[in-house]
């Protein structure tokens, strides 16, 4: 299949967004071949990336384990991570899973077998000849691919996703932290959930209305 085919490159894509609210933003999303990482299933390096309101978040999975960043304006980055070892829950690997846009989660969200009266068209999209699927649903939802199997589009869904621009060629630096990262944090009586990226996020000092503002979920 044409999504299995994105899945196994390594690139650099910027996407464009749209928040519930209204308010556009960027994503910045780069993916390495796959690798083994420390959590119970294979998976591959990937960064995401996104700005909103002066603070930038970052999360990163790499073979090591799954790191979060945070730099808020005029300050410097703060890392977190990686989860020790056993901490991994299917909370903490959905909500990672997430962020990863050539992933199974977002491709999987198409109905297999796609509902009758769904189609697949030929579209252009910011110069891109693209394969799309228009998901015969309320309201429709459209996933477009490159010939290269990437995510161009996204329409009808929770987080749109319009692909801006696309490099086949991965700076390795992209990988790296900006910072020592401090300690995951541990979930408490009082904090249930702050294993999961939003909390650690806050931990890190990212104010909540900059998260919904760049992410909308998540």
């Amino acid at each position: 299949m044409l999504g299995e085919k994105g899945t196994g490159q390594e690139f650099v894509s910027e996407y464009r967004s749209r928040s519930e609210t209204g308010r556009a933003y960027a994503i910045v999303f780069a993916q390495a071949p796959a690798v083994h990482s420390v959590s119970p299933v294979p998976r591959g390096e990937f960064l995401y990336r996104t700005s909103a309101l002066g603070s930038t978040f970052e999360l990163l999975q790499a073979a090591t384990g799954d790191y979060v960043c945070v730099r808020l304006r005029g300050k410097a980055w703060r890392c977190a991570g990686p989860p020790p070892s056993g901490f991994y829950g299917n909370g903490l690997i959905l909500s990672v899973m997430s962020f990863d846009l050539e992933s199974p989660y977002y491709l999987g969200m198409v109905p297999h077998p796609p509902p009758t009266g769904s189609r697949v068209v030929r579209r252009m999209s910011e110069g891109r000849t693209v394969s799309c699927l228009l998901v015969a649903t309320r309201p429709v939802e459209t996933f477009c691919l490159t010939e290269a199997g990437i995510l161009a589009l996204r329409e009808g869904a929770d987080v749109p996703l319009e692909l801006k621009s696309l490099s086949l060629r991965l700076p390795k630096a992209e990988f790296g932290l900006p910072v020592a990262p401090r300690p995951w944090p541990k979930p408490t009586p009082k904090k249930p959930y702050c294993g999961i990226p939003f909390c650690v996020a806050r931990d890190l000092g990212m104010p909540a209305k900059a998260w919904l503002g760049s992410r909308g979920v998540g």
